[in-house]
């Protein structure tokens, strides 16, 4: 799990599942109540992307995708850090999709990602 967090956007912060290890820099999570979905909050979503953008390559940093506009937020969340250890190590290459969190449908950047792996 990945937690975000607390901000003035996010006073609660928040935290997501990761789903896929796309690459280092790049996974896929799945996560509730962030873009809207038919209008409305409140939605589960599988396969969404995250990217990396700290300047240290750690993690502390991301940008998340909004299936809202098809496209990465211009938004930057501040991550507090991972449940269970640091899974995204980047000695590790690129990892299997969870079939139990993992969606039919990844968001469109993620799919692009699988197709040139």
């Amino acid at each position: 799990m990945i937690v975000f967090a607390r901000t003035a956007r996010l006073p609660r912060g928040h935290v997501a599942v990761v789903s896929r290890l796309v690459e280092p820099r790049v996974v896929m999570v799945t996560h509730a109540n962030w873009s809207r979905l038919g209008g409305e909050r409140g939605h589960a979503e599988r396969d969404v992307t995250l990217t990396d953008v700290s300047r240290d390559n750690d993690w502390s940093a991301v940008k998340v995708w909004y299936r809202d506009n098809d496209g990465l937020g211009s938004s930057v969340y501040p991550i507090a850090g991972f449940v269970y250890g640091t899974p995204l190590d980047a000695r590790v290459p690129v990892a299997r999709p969870s079939p139990e969190l993992s969606g039919a449908a990844p968001d469109y950047v993620g799919a692009l990602l699988d197709a040139y792996r």
